[in-house]
């Protein structure tokens, strides 16, 4: 397996590192680079490109064993718009064993799902064309008895596969045994209590004894990373120090801290949706108790809609993470890195916007490529052409927010073109208490 996947984009190349991890933005001259290289025969690599270039390259792993270690995708990019999504984001089934009152995919209704050959087609999609990463949740997944089939489909193109779960269904001891073998970049299963009756509050059922034993026959067996993931609301904001015990006796190797978005059942619960306010008393808290008792236990991750956030130790604070972003114009990644697909195969820009923005028949896997929805999709269009606004464009954090969460906007009642509700000009850094 190659080391590299290389993209041809607007501003020259997107090359995804596999051992790191990560995607790096290279300009046109080292994509030509690339390209030339890929067309020189093997065995005269050394005498046509001379020593010191072999040496860089061979160094970066661009050569190893003095073959070429990655893959090149010519992609066709239109305007200074991605090639391709950076991610598929997948819900596999609308089917459920909860009623969560956050759940924001719940309205989210098909009439008939994709059969299994045909979620397989979107996955020689994602090969064809570079796309490297898939989140696939539901409804619950593990409700689909083909799901395991899927995963192992994901797996088998080196696609970075992270699964969404409630984890209630994780007991059976023959997909246990099958999952020992799966190479997630991790499956993450949602808490969103401290107790079972903060749990039960959000999901409907007392549901964390079951979790803890689940947990422990996945651990014995599998050696990819489990999370628990939280959704911050009103109930659960003021509880970080017992969450975080939960956490770390329960035996999680990660912590991924979200707050309640503004879609699905949260149209209808109100009551369930935060404050800014209470979201960042909660993140103080945790990174705090955290800094103190459990950063050797699990790691802990923040996000403030598509921003992540990292603690500054000299200064003490949690700050924006500031990233560089692989397209141009207003907006956060909905429809310009990231595309969404329902088990129907309709596509979706953000899974957060209300439907008239972001969902349409027309453009459906069932008769249409991925490639023509991404170029060409109505509603892609329409958010990659926002017009934004002069306190966004001239704040010294546009190139951290670009203007932050639409969907929240729309929740509130305000334009989709004005700044987050959620600016996080106001909001940080977020100083911790000694």
């Amino acid at each position: 397996m190659e080391r590299y996947v290389v993209r041809r984009e607007f501003f020259g190349g997107l090359v995804y590192d596999r051992i790191m991890d990560t995607n790096i933005m290279i300009d046109e001259e080292f994509f030509n680079a690339l390209n030339q290289l890929q067309k020189i025969n093997t065995n005269e690599l050394l005498d046509v490109i001379g020593e010191e270039d072999y040496a860089f390259f061979a160094e970066e792993e661009f050569i190893k064993d003095n073959k070429i270690n990655y893959r090149l995708i010519k992609g066709e990019f239109q305007g200074e718009n991605l090639s391709a999504p950076g991610r598929v984001h997948f819900y596999y089934t609308t089917k459920c064993n909860l009623n969560c009152s956050h759940c924001f995919t719940k309205n989210n209704n098909v009439k008939e799902e994709m059969t299994l050959q045909q979620k397989i087609n979107m996955l020689d999609q994602m090969y064809q064309h570079g796309i490297n990463e898939i989140l696939i949740g539901g409804g619950e997944p593990f409700l689909q008895s083909d799901f395991p089939d899927f995963v192992e489909e994901c797996l088998k193109r080196n696609i970075i596969t992270k699964v969404f779960t409630n984890g209630l269904l994780l007991n059976d001891k023959n997909l246990i045994e099958r999952m020992r073998k799966w190479n997630l970049k991790y499956l993450s299963i949602s808490i969103d209590g401290c107790n079972e009756e903060e749990y039960e509050k959000v999901r409907g059922v007392k549901g964390l004894h079951i979790i803890k034993n689940n947990l422990k026959l996945l651990k014995k067996k599998c050696h990819f990373t489990i999370a628990a993931s939280i959704t911050i609301n009103p109930y659960n904001y003021k509880n970080a120090k017992k969450l975080l015990k939960l956490i770390a006796d329960m035996g999680f190797d990660r912590l991924k801290v979200r707050p309640v978005k503004p879609a699905g059942n949260v149209i209808k619960n109100k009551d369930v949706f935060l404050t800014a306010d209470q979201y960042k008393h909660f993140i103080a808290e945790t990174q705090k108790e955290w800094n103190e008792k459990y950063q050797n236990l699990f790691t802990l991750d923040f996000s403030w809609g598509d921003t992540r956030l990292v603690y500054n130790d000299k200064d003490n604070i949690i700050e924006p993470l500031d990233i560089t972003y692989p397209y141009e114009g207003y907006g956060c990644f909905a429809g310009k890195v990231n595309i969404v697909f329902d088990s129907a195969g309709n596509a979706i820009t953000c899974g957060f916007l209300p439907d008239y923005l972001t969902k349409t028949d027309v453009d459906n896997l069932s008769h249409k490529t991925l490639k023509e929805i991404w170029d060409k999709g109505q509603n892609f269009l329409a958010l990659r052409n926002l017009s934004g606004n002069p306190a966004c464009l001239k704040c010294k954090y546009y190139s951290v927010c670009r203007g932050g969460c639409m969907a929240r906007n729309i929740f509130m009642g305000y334009d989709i073109n004005l700044p987050d509700p959620w600016c996080i000009k106001k909001h940080f850094p977020i100083k911790l208490c000694e």
